[in-house]
């Protein structure tokens, strides 16, 4: 006797197929958004830390001097904060260390020397 149709356990095993599939697809979106967002989080320490540097590079040699954790002005990145640390590693010669921090972590940590000019 043939019948046309499915029987009760081949669609239980295509809803379960259907289900685990769904499971793992939707995980992996969550898992890439989260990515997402701390990739940006550190895109975004990662140039502001940059924007420092290029600004204690345009000081006067004498006038760079290590400064406390401090927020930066604009509104839109007020969840992070800066320090700046200033080394004389030999005479005539500093470093510059820039860290940027968020709320959770340290993101962003960008090193470069300065030499005195003549």
């Amino acid at each position: 006797m043939c019948e046309d149709g499915f029987t009760l356990v081949e669609v239980l095993v295509v809803i379960t197929l259907i289900a685990v599939t769904l499971t793992f697809l939707l995980n992996f979106f969550i898992a890439s958004s989260q990515y997402l967002r701390q990739s940006n989080h550190q895109l975004v320490a990662n140039n502001l830390a940059r924007l420092k540097i290029e600004a204690s590079l345009n000081q006067n040699y004498d006038d760079l001097s290590t400064s406390t954790l401090e927020s930066f002005s604009d509104e839109e990145y007020q969840n992070y904060q800066y320090q700046i640390v200033v080394q004389e590693i030999e005479d005539g010669l500093k470093k510059i260390i820039v860290i940027v921090k968020d709320l959770k972590k340290t993101r962003a940590k960008l090193v470069t020397l300065k030499a005195k000019e003549n």
